[in-house]
């Protein structure tokens, strides 16, 4: 082998190392695991993405309804602004609520 070709080779596999291992990729696994990695990887990032749309989406009209309720002095199931916002500042125990749950379904 040549050195030149020798050159040549090494550069070549130091890309195709550079390739199978870069940053923007799944972390530096073997070949083999490779598959298993990249779909744990996908999941996570995919579950998300897609649920961070609707929950904003969510959170803005749940937030226009509450100005519109407070504007306009409106009661959606006997329940006003200034209860919501009673309910919002109480600090609450979440053992409470889940015995409080409980008991109502019993």
């Amino acid at each position: 082998m040549e050195r030149g070709e020798s050159a040549r080779r090494r550069k070549e596999l130091l890309d195709r190392t550079r390739s199978l291992y870069g940053d923007r990729e799944v972390p530096a696994i073997h070949p083999r695991y490779r598959a298993a990695y990249h779909k744990i990887y996908e999941e996570d990032g995919a579950e998300n993405t897609e649920t961070f749309g609707v929950r904003t989406v969510l959170c803005i009209l749940l937030f226009m309804a509450f100005v519109l309720m407070d504007n306009q002095d409106i009661d959606i199931a006997q329940v006003s602004t200034d209860q919501i916002v009673s309910a919002v500042e109480e600090e609450t125990q979440v053992q409470d609520v889940w015995m409080d749950l409980a008991e109502s379904v019993r």
